[in-house]
């Protein structure tokens, strides 16, 4: 193990390098259009690095999924350098890197300010950052990975630790309770108990997420293979009730919990033996006991009728969330058996908009 000082916005901060026969991440674990992106960035004189949880995944066992890519390259530079990419963000922008139908995102190192859309050094990235966990730096060329704030340990201790402080880390973003606890819960990691506190006493703060941020957050989880475990753990920690509320009733209502409970589970079986990730397919398994619950106390025969009314009860059991509107209908033709045209908005307008009520054991 090497150990540097890398200078930051206050002082130099001190580095510990690990060699690959230390840290034992395999270059190879890494698709080849990432590594060509970071091959072009320091073939153009920038730092660039793999970031956060495609290094965390591989050192808990898992294939990395999302390669999230940091640089001392500005959007513009980065701009330049790849024909297929844009710029996006209002105001920290970054760069999406095309590649076929996916992209790499690609992020300038940020500082650290109060404004925290200011470019920055690769110390003052890494303060950024949320947990200890997700803020080891690779270099596949050098094959060396960067440790500021002892990520590597914590990893192979498997405890969950912030960098942020506790006082602000979870109010400044809320969402971070919710990936806290996800990685509690998908990798069986111990979340210490003055975090989980904070968490159960800031539960609240998720109602002040925007409902496309919560949609994006609750994507990745039933896409996971480890939703059940995930909710669970959610419920336990007094999250659910603020990012799916239908959710928290349906596993608290005795009549239902069961059923809703087994469809989580075959949602995750299903993820984990065939790899597909179709959302059309997921919202079947995710949707059965809801959709079939509706269905059966519709009474209504005709195909536009069914749709019409059982569509809206399903949107209503996902409040807040946004999904997309044409799973959903595909999951609803599915259990009744009646394939139909995409409903009008002016339909749904029309349409009575019956509620799910939980009913008395």
């Amino acid at each position: 193990m090497l150990v540097r000082y890398l200078k930051g916005a206050h002082n130099s901060r001190k580095a510990l390098i690990y060699t690959k026969h230390e840290h034992k991440i395999a270059r190879t674990v890494f698709d080849t259009q990432a590594l060509d992106i970071i091959r072009r960035l320091r073939s153009a004189g920038y730092e660039a690095y793999i970031v956060g949880g495609a290094i965390r995944d591989v050192m808990l066992g898992r294939k990395p999924k999302d390669i999230d890519i940091v640089t001392s390259a500005h959007p513009q530079e980065v701009r330049k350098l790849f024909f297929k990419s844009r710029i996006i963000g209002n105001r920290f922008k970054l760069v999406h890197v095309y590649s076929g139908a996916s992209y790499y995102e690609v992020a300038t190192f940020r500082a650290e300010s109060e404004n925290s859309n200011e470019f920055g050094t690769l110390a003052e990235d890494v303060m950024r950052r949320d947990f200890t966990m997700n803020a080891l730096y690779y270099n596949p060329f050098s094959e060396e990975l960067i440790d500021f704030i002892h990520g590597f340990d914590d990893i192979r201790k498997k405890v969950i630790k912030p960098i942020i402080p506790l006082e602000v880390i979870f109010s400044e973003d809320p969402v971070r309770m919710l990936r806290a606890v996800k990685y509690a819960a998908v990798f069986n990691l111990h979340i210490p108990m003055p975090i989980k506190k904070m968490i159960i006493q800031q539960a609240s703060l998720l109602t002040s997420i925007s409902a496309s941020r919560l949609s994006e957050e609750f994507l990745k989880i039933i896409k996971s293979g480890s939703s059940y475990q995930c909710f669970s753990a959610f419920e336990s920690y007094h999250l659910l009730e603020y990012f799916v509320p239908s959710f928290h009733e349906i596993l608290n209502n005795s009549q239902f919990s069961d059923a809703f409970t087994n469809d989580l589970k075959a949602l995750d079986s299903y993820i984990q033996n065939s790899q597909d990730k179709t959302l059309d397919i997921l919202f079947r398994y995710l949707l059965k006991t809801v959709i079939e619950i509706s269905l059966s106390r519709s009474g209504l025969a005709s195909t536009r009728e069914v749709h019409l009314h059982v569509y809206p009860v399903v949107r209503e059991f996902l409040k807040p969330l946004t999904l997309p509107r044409l799973g959903i209908e595909n999951a609803i033709s599915y259990y009744s058996g009646k394939p139909e045209r995409a409903i009008t908005k002016k339909q749904l307008l029309k349409a009575k908009r019956p509620v799910m009520r939980r009913t008395p054991s």
